[in-house]
């Protein structure tokens, strides 16, 4: 049986696979963020610590998960209500440093910002 996430918690994990369930739980240490100048993208560095209950499991498999976890797409919307822009994120690199830290870098960028029509306003 293929590994399956039951839910997330605030920072916990809840998976359930052939064996039983476990959790995992991380903790971010650190966070630093770098700007380009134009504005238009930035990187975030996490360190984060990483405790897994009930099971051992491979390190791969907790870069694979919190990749997950740090990746997706965002969609913002000013407070005036006339524009939205969308944030698009995904992680460049998820490296496990010591025993149970990894470090994730994570891009944003916004890739669109539109001005809504006056029906899309309405409807929005």
């Amino acid at each position: 049986m293929k590994t399956e996430v039951i839910g997330w918690r605030g920072d916990f994990i809840h998976l359930k696979d052939s064996k039983g369930e476990f959790r995992i739980t991380y903790r971010t240490l650190r966070t630093i963020q770098k700007v380009n100048e134009t504005h238009e993208s930035w990187d975030n560095l996490y360190t984060v610590s990483v405790t897994v209950l009930g099971r051992r499991v491979r390190r791969t498999f907790i870069r694979e998960l919190l990749a997950g976890e740090f990746t997706g797409s965002y969609c913002y919307q000013s407070h005036d209500c006339c524009e939205y822009a969308s944030w698009v994120t995904h992680f460049s690199n998820v490296v496990h440093t010591k025993r149970n830290e990894y470090q994730i870098l994570q891009h944003f960028h916004i890739n669109s910002r539109t001005t809504l029509n006056t029906n899309e306003r309405r409807t929005a």
